[in-house]
């Protein structure tokens, strides 16, 4: 859920020839993830996890992404109404860069739910060495646009998951941003000559969905750090191994953004 993130514009219009934004495969975890115990304490509030040693296998957990295409020519998003404005965004071809210092990205309350997650077995234990998202500093060209993190923590309120078909409800965990701004006065990326106006760009709030299906209820304050940048949610992976934005062959890659896990 998103609590109405507005950041004012007039109409935006993403117009392009086919504008596809591309995930390879992001993959999130890894080869055999165990969770062993014989009564573990998973801290967060005083999240308590009691179990036998039991594993909870990842074997290449992935969240893939089959090919989002934006296509141009008025392509909107809608949602609860959440606008991300700019004035005249050019996006250019040839030796694209993505730069940032102060483009803001702000979630005014971004509440990742849980759908009642249920663990079976003989006494799970679920335990957590202190998951970290970190984020390099994501670069949007032009006037220098920096999106930047207050360094966002999820904390577990006293989640226990018991053995015998054991159920982890998702109490809300929220994930709060200092109420940013993305600021877009002329940002240009340069290349071709390619312009993706946007004068009220709307990205949606309601078609945006977070499940807490695929969401680890983390123990031993699992954090999500931003060093420059992160709205992001335990285990949630918004990775784009080739993110283009065509018409003339224009290129914005990602660099591989994983969040893996080491060896929860």
């Amino acid at each position: 859920a998103v609590e109405e993130t507005t950041v004012a514009g007039e109409e935006t219009t993403v117009a392009g020839e086919e504008t596809t934004v591309a995930a390879e495969e992001t993959t999130v975890a890894g080869e055999e993830t165990t969770v062993a115990g014989e009564e573990t304490t998973v801290a967060g509030e005083e999240t308590t996890v009691a179990g036998e040693e039991t594993t909870v296998a990842g074997e290449e957990t992935t969240v893939a992404a089959e090919e989002t295409t934006v296509a141009g020519e008025e392509t909107t998003v809608a949602g609860e109404e959440t606008t991300i404005s700019a004035e005249e965004t050019p996006v250019a071809g040839e030796e694209t860069t993505v730069a940032a210092e102060e483009t803001t990205v702000a979630v005014e309350e971004t509440t990742v739910a849980g759908e009642d997650t249920t663990v079976t077995g003989e006494e799970t234990t679920v335990t957590g060495e202190e998951t970290t998202v970190a984020a390099e500093e994501t670069t949007v060209a032009g006037e220098e646009t920096t999106v930047a993190g207050e360094e966002t923590t999820v904390a577990g309120e006293d989640t226990t998951v018991a053995g015998e078909e054991t159920t982890v409800a998702g109490e809300e965990t929220t994930v709060a941003a200092e109420e940013t701004t993305v600021a877009g006065e002329e940002t240009t990326v340069a290349g071709e000559e390619t312009t993706v106006a946007a004068e009220e760009t709307t990205v949606a709030g309601e078609e945006t969905t977070v499940t807490g299906e695929e969401t680890t209820v983390a123990g031993e304050e699992t954090t999500i750090a931003a060093e420059e940048t992160t709205v992001a949610v335990e285990e949630t992976t918004v990775a784009g191994e080739e993110t283009t934005v065509t018409e003339e062959e224009t290129t914005v890659a990602a660099e591989e953004t994983t969040v893996a896990g080491e060896e929860t």
